[in-house]
């Protein structure tokens, strides 16, 4: 049994494929072969690893498994608790291997539902020698072999959330380091690999987390509303109107122009990505 070890750390769904004969990426000869397709997690072109070996362990990051999200593209802040309708994340895989084979490769998926329709949006991070295929389920993947850095293989990728309702969305990841001698012999494939990620429930507009972080004034209001915030952090608005219905609202403002909006009660949302707070306000 191949005792080397390949521990494999995916922020968001990747891909190792053997590189002696797909050095630009599988797709469009081999297509989907991170899992999610009809051929499963499989790689049967000329010279190409026909499926993973069980044999080369590869082991799983014990805290975020094969994939985790990141809020930065440099990968420091991971999010935990699921995905935000519509917001965009960062996928990291790192992977290090005993032997420090010198290149690697990737293919990554995201799926939902029984039928594995596309979750989201898949983008490459300009630079990072990885691209997206479209196909009946989009993939990203490495354009060039990637090369290990010390003794870390990474990469990172984009992935755009699917909208409100989707539920849960499943990564699939299939993994190989090669040695790049332009044969299969000696790569290290893994089997296929998934890893679901839960929608977080939506937040209530009732919802009154902080009491300090944010104020408005004036109060009530005539034409503007301004905010005061104890965090440099983007700011986001949201107003609704007395039932709970959503107005209008923006982001990066802390001056805000309610002219138009007919006299009466209100509440805004101000939230950014640590703290929110509803404050109820009169128009007149």
């Amino acid at each position: 049994m191949n005792k080397k070890l390949l521990v494999v750390s995916a922020s968001l769904g990747i891909t190792l494929l053997t590189l002696s004969s797909y050095k630009n990426g599988p797709f469009p000869s081999e297509g989907n072969i991170s899992g999610s397709g009809p051929k499963g997690a499989t790689c049967t072109g000329a010279g190409c690893n026909s499926t993973g070996s069980s044999s080369n362990t590869f082991a799983m990051n014990a805290s975020n498994g094969i994939v985790a999200l990141y809020s930065d593209a440099g990968a420091t802040s991971l999010v935990s608790g699921g995905y935000e309708p519509g917001k965009k994340y960062y996928v990291k895989l790192e992977a290090v291997n005993t032997s420090l084979l010198p290149k690697f490769g990737f293919q990554a998926s995201c799926v939902s539902g029984a039928s594995k329709v596309n979750a989201g949006t898949l983008a490459a991070i300009a630079g990072s020698n990885t691209v997206v295929r479209t196909g009946s389920i989009n993939v990203i993947e490495h354009s060039t072999p990637l090369s290990i850095s010390s003794t870390t293989y990474r990469t990172i990728f984009e992935w755009t959330a699917p909208p409100k309702g989707t539920g849960d969305v499943t990564f699939y990841v299939m993994v190989n380091a090669v040695n790049g001698t332009g044969t299969a012999s000696g790569d290290q494939p893994s089997v296929g690999m998934t890893k679901v990620i839960n929608e977080k429930p939506a937040a209530s507009i009732t919802e009154n987390q902080i009491s300090q972080e944010f104020e408005i004034f004036p109060n009530p209001c005539s034409n503007v509303i301004n905010i005061k915030s104890n965090h440099t952090h983007a700011l986001i608005y949201t107003i609704y109107d007395a039932l709970g219905k959503e107005i209008t609202g923006g982001m990066n403002q802390n001056l805000i122009d309610v002219a138009t909006l007919q006299n009466g009660f209100y509440l805004i949302k101000i939230q950014n990505e640590q703290y929110q707070k509803l404050i109820p306000f009169v128009k007149q």
